[in-house]
């Protein structure tokens, strides 16, 4: 089943509310994961990209469960412990997690994030020691949160530890070990499968999915980001972190909605590639920008009912 990327939040990112990476390609001396083999460089799905074997050996700690959660093939979680009701969420119901060191796949301007952690005064420096050049990333409050690992201009590896899983000496010496193994070009993942195929079933998609498209982006369209989260399959937590996102918007049209990845597409899961033509309101756009913006959106049929699982700026 192909996996897919959810939406980069560049402000987000920098406020340090969210992990995600958006754009395409990359320029300078890194590749981007969909690249070839050239060293330094990440290709494929960041799970196969860095085995949960490795990582368990580099830091020393078991791995009990991976999870490319929200990111699909440029995120995987590496969880050290996991409880099916780790997150007691307002309504009284639960949502599974745990204590996990997540490896993501950034396509984005690394001086643009450096700006984005002062301006939210948070700080960064470089990384000393590391195979590779590094950004150690700072919260207000002067904690780690993010050790990058610089491939290129608009190309990096970005580290989390999440739920206290490492102290951070411990993130920052994971990072080198990251760091040695990508320069290494062991980095090399199994590669997602074709946004086009030969042969798919069907030339457009189901009448209810396609309603849910169209549904969830005219709320945002209308300035009404509750309508559209309450259309997302996500926790409360998750779906807060995108009402913020959609209300940078200020106009939002569909202007095409193709239907891709046929040949995977399930009674339950439907993909979609969406052409939209987007005005924000300025300020932290969360990575929309003026003008032009392409989305992939695949759905999850939940209790009968399609919803957006994933939204994304990359196939």
């Amino acid at each position: 089943m192909h996996k897919k990327l959810s939406l980069t939040l560049t402000a987000l990112c920098a406020m340090v509310l969210f992990g995600a990476g958006c754009g395409s390609g990359s320029d300078g001396g890194g590749t981007s994961i969909f690249g070839g083999n050239n060293s330094p460089s990440v290709t494929g799905e960041i799970c196969s990209a860095f085995p949960a074997a490795w990582v368990g050996e580099s830091l020393g700690k078991p791995i009990v469960k991976t999870d490319v959660s929200l990111l699909g093939i440029r995120e995987c979680k590496y969880y050290l412990s996991y409880d099916e009701a780790y997150y007691k969420l307002p309504n009284g119901a639960t949502s599974p997690g745990g204590p996990n060191v997540t490896i993501i796949q950034e396509n984005l301007d690394i001086e643009t994030i450096k700006r984005g952690y002062e301006y939210g005064n948070g700080s960064w420096k470089s990384g000393e020691g590391f195979a590779m050049e590094a950004v150690l990333m700072y919260n207000s409050k002067g904690h780690l949160v993010d050790v990058d690992i610089v491939l290129g201009p608009k190309d990096y590896v970005r580290l989390n530890s999440l739920n206290k899983a490492l102290t951070e000496e411990e993130l920052i010496a994971f990072g080198k070990k990251v760091a040695e193994y990508i320069k290494s070009g062991k980095a090399q993942g199994t590669e997602p499968a074709s946004e086009t195929s030969e042969g798919a079933a069907n030339s457009t998609g189901s009448a209810d999915a396609e309603s849910t498209v169209d549904s969830f982006f005219g709320a945002i369209g209308k300035g009404d980001p509750a309508s559209a989260v309450d259309l997302m399959d996500a926790n409360q937590q998750t779906k807060n972190m995108w009402k913020d996102s959609f209300g940078a918007i200020s106009s939002l049209t569909v202007k095409s909605l193709e239907p891709i990845y046929q040949s995977e597409w399930t009674a339950e899961r439907e993909t979609y590639k969406a052409k939209l033509e987007v005005k924000t309101k300025g300020g932290n756009t969360y990575g929309w920008e003026n003008g032009d913006n392409t989305r992939w959106v695949t759905l999850q049929k939940s209790d009968g009912k399609w919803l957006v699982h994933e939204l994304a700026n990359n196939p």
